[in-house]
């Protein structure tokens, strides 16, 4: 669940849809596959797909991720709020080796 803490753009109350496409945009992290010692991850694209207007300040995610080692992968999710599922995310993922600290 995320709630977010701040107002996107200042002086205006965040709307139920740009919660959801904030908390869309984890998908990613909250499904990694490894540690990002090991590898390095973001999505270069995100397509948000809602089916009705979220009610309250809480978004759900329910992620998964694939990863391929040519460089590829794909987190897909569910969204929900506090009456049920909202819609689905779907992120195109980069991936590198990772960085030798």
């Amino acid at each position: 669940w995320f709630k977010v803490g701040t107002d996107l753009v200042g002086g205006g109350p965040m709307t139920g849809t740009q919660r959801a496409v904030l908390a869309a945009d984890f998908s990613n992290g909250v499904s990694r596959l490894a540690d990002g010692v090991d590898w390095v991850f973001m999505n270069s694209d995100i397509s948000v797909h809602l089916i009705r207007r979220p009610v309250g300040e809480w978004i759900a995610v329910e992620a998964e991720s694939v990863w391929h080692r040519g460089g590829r992968g794909m987190a897909t999710s569910k969204l929900f709020d506090q009456r049920g599922q909202i819609g689905n995310a779907t992120q195109t993922l980069f991936l590198d080796e990772g960085l030798e600290a």
